[in-house]
């Protein structure tokens, strides 16, 4: 079967959405019965080449796309990325119509940014496709939503009311519904498809680490009465570290030595840091600027637990690199991290409110004795290499591609 798969996020040695574009497309290529056809940014092409001319392990063909330089100019980064991915979108397909015999491919896969409610043009292209993996967030709990600021609050439930009322959109409506198949991230996502794809669709966990990447796991050679935790990511309100921040302060009172390294940049930084000052916890938590994955890394291993509060996540790559490296993540409990949350060594603080959060991830904290910490870290690194290498995603995609009932039947 000839795929030509749309990726706007694909390139190697990253991760979050490129990570994801690469690697499925990775794993995608390496089935002999499939040829995979990528239509990425033009933006990927000098690390894609540089990669293909050192590894042979990349068998998938690429051609390359990219918006007008007079619309590139305004792009600074993440700013603006949803808007820049639309109009990047539309004009890929443009691209293909003109560019691109589609008679050569069986199908069209769509990556659509991870985004179940991002714009989907594909089926202009009047061509049976696939779309995902893809997912959407679920609410956050009004108790947090309270505590924003007025413009985000507002800005906030319009994203959220398109996210949960999909058909408010026309454009993505109409494509969900003309999909021979989507696959999702979760099962949350499920309910808020068309329902004539609700049953068609197919749950995976999407996401993954390359091994090759971290540094190799050692025991904590020294464990002592100090509990050392830490947080990398960036300093915005989703987050939610205000709320950790004021469980430690519980944890201070209580007597519990500890400390707290937060790794990254963003808007809320002074603000942490003032919250930080007024509560006297000056000695206890420390704040450094974004380091580079490696220099992060020789860091994780040095401490106990990943400290991770955020409200609004899909499948956290920090999450999965922290249990890795051997850390004991401490999340709230969001039903859009399923595949990290259930079953595994997570511990899992219930997502209520700032306070009554606040107060579990103190005892969370309190009650993590020091002599089960060494075992704790050992289960979350076995975790993680048995559940999120990539190399474990192989059988899953694989799958997809080969069972006639889950995506051939539809292609015909």
């Amino acid at each position: 079967m000839n795929i030509l798969v749309i990726a706007y996020a694909c390139e190697p040695d990253r991760g979050s959405e490129p990570g994801v574009g690469w690697n499925w497309v990775k794993l995608m290529a390496q089935n002999e019965n499939h040829h995979i056809t990528v239509l990425t940014r033009a933006n990927n092409k000098p690390v894609i080449e540089k990669y293909m001319n050192s590894h042979d392990d990349m068998k998938a063909e690429f051609i390359y796309y990219d918006l007008p330089r007079k619309i590139l100019k305004y792009k600074h980064g993440d700013r603006g990325i949803k808007l820049f991915f639309s109009l990047w979108q539309y004009g890929a397909i443009k691209y293909i119509q003109k560019n691109v015999n589609l008679s050569q491919f069986d199908c069209v896969w769509d990556f659509n940014f991870g985004s179940l409610n991002m714009p989907l043009f594909t089926y202009k292209l009047r061509k049976k496709y696939v779309i995902g993996p893809v997912s959407t967030k679920k609410k956050m709990p009004r108790a947090y939503i309270k505590e924003m600021g007025f413009k985000w609050r507002m800005k906030y439930a319009i994203q959220q009311f398109m996210k949960e009322h999909l058909w408010s959109n026309p454009v993505v409506w109409k494509a969900l519904k003309k999909a021979d198949r989507v696959i999702l991230c979760n099962e949350m996502s499920r309910e808020f498809l068309p329902k004539c794809q609700r049953q068609k669709a197919q749950v995976i966990f999407h996401n993954g680490i390359v091994e090759e990447d971290y540094p190799r796991y050692e025991e904590k050679q020294t464990y002592g009465s100090k509990l050392e935790l830490i947080y990398a990511g960036r300093l915005i309100d989703t987050k939610n570290l205000a709320t950790a921040i004021r469980g430690l302060k519980i944890v201070k009172d209580c007597g519990r030595d500890f400390s707290f390294d937060i790794y990254g940049n963003g808007y809320l930084k002074e603000k942490l840091k003032k919250q930080v000052r007024e509560l006297g916890l000056e000695k206890h938590i420390i704040f450094h600027d974004k380091v580079s994955q490696q220099q992060l890394f020789e860091e994780y291993v040095k401490k106990d637990c990943f400290l991770f509060p955020s409200l609004l996540e899909i499948s956290s790559t920090a999450v999965m690199e922290a249990m890795y490296c051997g850390l004991i993540p401490i999340c709230l409990d969001i039903r859009c991290m399923e595949f990290i949350l259930n079953d595994s060594p997570v511990l899992r603080v219930p997502c209520i409110s700032p306070e009554a959060d606040a107060k579990a991830i103190a005892e969370m904290i309190l009650t993590l004795e020091v002599s089960h910490i060494r075992q704790q870290k050992k289960a979350c690194y076995d975790y993680a290499k048995k559940h999120f290498v990539w190399e474990t995603r192989r059988k899953e995609i694989q799958l997809l591609l080969e069972q006639p009932d889950k995506i051939q039947e539809t292609l015909g």
